[in-house]
């Protein structure tokens, strides 16, 4: 080989070598990208994870959110990363099976969580890009902000609020078992805390357990008859108690005080419907849809099932058409699609 040539190779060794292990991130200092060297990190954690994360829609420009990517593995937080709506993250030295990453904004989670399974160790690279509906992520950043909102109404004790966020910072623990043990000292404490008898109604409906949680509903809203919530939730155990009359009666009650509220009008709808009152259930439906597009596109599905079963079948189409605009990649896409094809004029 000749000089030049054997200089050509050399340089270009040089360079692929040095785009292997280092790039720029937004700061503009190198990070490494390839054959990091894990040797403090546990067995089995040497992954390397690299993606773009793309929000598509309008954002507000005088107060952007803050995005972040955060790892779990094997269920378990493992770290987070701030980006840039359009840049790139790493993450390094990951553990290797179970792996899943979840988008944030504002420290809420959006979007859904997206499994990566079992990692390929190095020398390779994992990639995974993330795309978000920025109309998805903010109706779950506006429910956030009312649930806080809401949880803040009741004004307690300095010791009664601390015991309060530490119940609610544990509801995720053994199905809320944690949690309602605290919420109960607390009532214990301060038996006009509505809010907190909300919290443990909700964690005993979460559980099936309507008989334990309708007195709880039923005492907050006396004790605070404008409280959505206790309204919502006492409308919550009526619909799965079958008492449909009671539930469109309180979730009625529910709506006046929060007209726009897209749970409320999901679940007087699905009130209606199991009141064989087909009309007023779409009514709702479709307003709940309005007011949050990507959360409640699922609800396509049930004025579907209404329309199929008045044997107006393009209609039903149509529906099924709407939800696969939200969700292409719905699990029942090809037997929306054949139903489509079936029912709706080309």
């Amino acid at each position: 080989m000749n000089a030049p040539l054997r200089s050509m190779y050399l340089f270009l060794f040089v360079v692929f070598s040095a785009a292997a292990v280092c790039a720029q991130d937004d700061s503009g200092l190198p990070v490494r990208i390839g054959g990091s060297r894990c040797d403090s990190s546990p067995a089995g954690a040497a992954a390397t994870i690299r993606g773009s994360f793309n929000v598509t829609g309008t954002q507000n420009p005088d107060k952007p959110p803050k995005f972040t990517i955060a790892l779990y593995a094997q269920g378990a937080f493992v770290t987070r990363q701030r980006i840039k709506n359009g840049g790139t993250f790493y993450f390094y030295c990951v553990p290797e099976r179970d792996v899943y990453l979840v988008a944030e904004a504002d420290m809420t989670e959006i979007g859904t969580p997206v499994s990566m399974g079992s990692l390929a160790g190095p020398p390779q690279m994992n990639y995974q890009d993330i795309y978000i509906s920025w109309s998805a992520a903010r109706d779950l950043i506006r429910n956030r902000n009312e649930v806080i909102s809401a949880r803040n109404s009741y004004q307690r004790t300095k010791e009664n609020q601390r015991s309060f966020e530490k119940a609610m910072a544990r509801l995720g623990e053994n199905n809320g078992e944690i949690s309602s043990k605290m919420l109960k000292d607390l009532i214990l404490k301060d038996p006009d805390d509505f809010v907190a008898q909300t919290e443990l109604g909700n964690i005993y409906c979460n559980n099936k357990l309507y008989a334990d949680a309708w007195p709880l509903y039923k005492h907050a809203a006396e004790l605070k008859p404008d409280y959505v919530n206790a309204w919502f939730g006492l409308g919550r155990v009526d619909l799965a108690l079958k008492n449909v009359v009671d539930a469109i009666d309180v979730l009625t009650a529910a709506y006046k005080l929060a007209p726009d509220s897209a749970d409320v009008n999901h679940f007087i709808g699905e009130a209606y419907l199991q009141n064989k009152q087909g009309t007023l259930a779409i009514k709702y439906m479709r307003r709940a849809i309005e007011i949050s597009p990507e959360q409640k596109a699922d609800l396509h599905l049930r004025i579907a099932w209404l329309y199929d079963a008045a044997g107006a079948k393009n209609l039903a189409a149509e529906e099924y058409k709407l939800l696969l605009q939200k969700k292409p990649n719905h699990p029942d896409k090809q037997k929306m699609l054949d139903y489509i094809a079936a029912n709706l004029p080309n």
